[in-house]
């Protein structure tokens, strides 16, 4: 009960300093830096640790929550940043350094784009979002032969308060639209009902992303 307590802690603290992420500012984490600069030392660090190939989690706060050590029997390093966009995250993939090529990415991105302040025309917000997403897939799929891409996480209309259901749902549609075209996987691994602590992060993620594997492993076994 105490265990499950503290991820919920954690995933509220993360919702809250991607938030800030998101919305362009700098949060100051307890070593003095901003959570950005903090999270790229964190994630250069354990680029450095596999002696291998190894597997790249990408994306936002639904990434960077999903605690997986290990995949297809190859280790995992998550990059994930709570908050971001399909934008802020295509800048900084475009500035992570690899010291080698990861044996699958594995992306889940697209909430953030779907806050209401950042939608305007609704076509619109889904034209640019798939644009984006279509440069990011296209700069992964240069570092990797195997990439998959998961579904927006479901999020409840009554309690995530400034997201737009319907808007995700239509950049969930996009994605599997962008993956057919692009050779990428493309995975919904969320369960109807899926339990969320805030309408938007989900309770158990575990549960669910492992569902994400029956993808990816036969993708990278080929």
């Amino acid at each position: 009960m105490k265990r499950s307590l503290s991820m919920v802690s954690a995933l509220l603290l993360a919702a809250f300093i991607g938030a800030s992420f998101g919305k362009g500012r700098s949060p100051v984490s307890s070593g003095g830096g901003s959570y950005l600069e903090t999270r790229s030392q964190i994630i250069d660090a354990h680029l450095r640790q596999p002696p291998g190939d190894y597997i790249l989690v990408m994306g936002d706060s639904h990434a960077e929550s999903w605690l997986a050590s290990t995949g297809c029997d190859l280790p995992v390093v998550n990059a994930g940043l709570a908050g971001a966009t399909a934008e802020s995250y295509s800048r900084f993939f475009a500035n992570l350094s690899l010291p080698r090529p990861p044996r699958a990415i594995i992306l889940m991105i697209g909430t953030n784009d779907a806050l209401g302040r950042r939608i305007g025309d609704p076509d619109k917000a889904v034209a640019s979002y798939q644009h984006r997403v279509e440069a990011l897939l296209k700069r992964a799929a240069e570092k990797t032969k195997s990439v998959t891409v998961t579904a927006i996480p479901p999020l409840d209309p009554e309690r995530a308060v400034g997201f737009s259901h319907e808007i995700a749902l239509r950049f969930s549609a996009s994605l599997e639209t962008i993956c057919s075209k692009q050779g990428c996987q493309f995975v919904h691994p969320f369960p109807e009902g899926a339990a969320l602590f805030d309408g938007v992060h989900l309770i158990n993620y575990a549960s669910s992303y492992a569902r994400i594997w029956d993808v990816v492993c036969p993708a990278i076994g080929r």
